[in-house]
């Protein structure tokens, strides 16, 4: 067992947030827990395991963890291209602070089934202000990448989508948002197709994303529409250490 400080989770908990990772069945976790919590002090902190290590889940609500939601691992082999070319949409990588603004705006506003949404103890707008943090930080790592997908009639930014290179041949699908208002509008699949397409160009043929399990459109589109399949499930639960911290707003 291990504990991660988990960098943007802190600056906008105003406190130090941690992920205990690499949990071992047979470990005494209670004074596991004890020992990382006393060397860390965090304020809050996440654990992330597989559904059917139902006797561990156990063990960690006993300590006083909470469950947030099911987290899906989805994998994908990238086959085939889609067709985009009736789409009056251009879909453009984000290579500069001044391109970002667009999408740090919807980056703030659209996700909604997160696990910071959904607990209580957070406030509802720190969502918003994390995922910001998430889209800068995949600006400036040089293995990610920020895509737009933008008006063609109108030059308005509509739609994002982030991804890392994890190797010569795979990727990781991070974020992807779409502008409140068009949400019902098919950009959050065309924007993919878009992003899928980009990456098969470059030689990309393994996908693997995370998605929460009560997003059932995503679910839906990438499942269904796109080829994906459920890897593992996930159970993420958090336990609060201190309430005096403060969220960064």
């Amino acid at each position: 067992m291990k504990a991660t400080f988990l960098e943007i989770d802190s600056e906008v908990i105003g406190g130090t947030v941690v992920a205990f990772e690499d949990i071992q069945e047979d470990e005494p976790i209670e004074r596991e827990e004890r020992i990382l919590a006393a060397t860390h002090r965090p304020h809050y902190a996440i654990c992330k395991l597989p559904l059917d290590r139902v006797q561990t889940i156990q063990r960690l609500e006993d300590l006083g963890f909470r469950f947030l939601e099911t987290q899906l691992r989805l994998r994908a082999r990238l086959s085939k291209s889609f067709a985009v070319e009736a789409f009056p949409y251009r879909f453009e990588r984000v290579l500069s602070e001044g391109e970002l603004e667009p999408v740090l705006a919807i980056a703030g506003s659209t996700f909604t089934e997160d696990r910071f949404s959904c607990d209580p103890w957070i406030p509802a707008s720190a969502s918003g202000l994390r995922y910001r943090r998430f889209v800068e930080r995949s600006l400036r790592a040089p293995d990610e990448r920020v895509f737009r997908l933008v008006s063609e009639a109108s030059g308005e930014v509509v739609a994002f989508k982030t991804h890392r290179i994890t190797g010569p041949r795979e990727a990781q699908l991070l974020l992807g948002g779409v502008k409140t208002q068009y949400k019902a509008a098919g950009l959050g699949a065309m924007s993919e197709y878009f992003e899928l397409n980009l990456l098969r160009e470059q030689g990309v043929r393994s996908l693997v994303t995370h998605v929460s399990a009560k997003n059932y459109p995503v679910i839906n589109l990438e499942v269904s529409g796109l080829g994906f399949r459920v890897e593992t499930a996930f159970a993420v639960l958090r336990k609060v250490y201190s309430r005096t911290a403060t969220c960064a707003l």
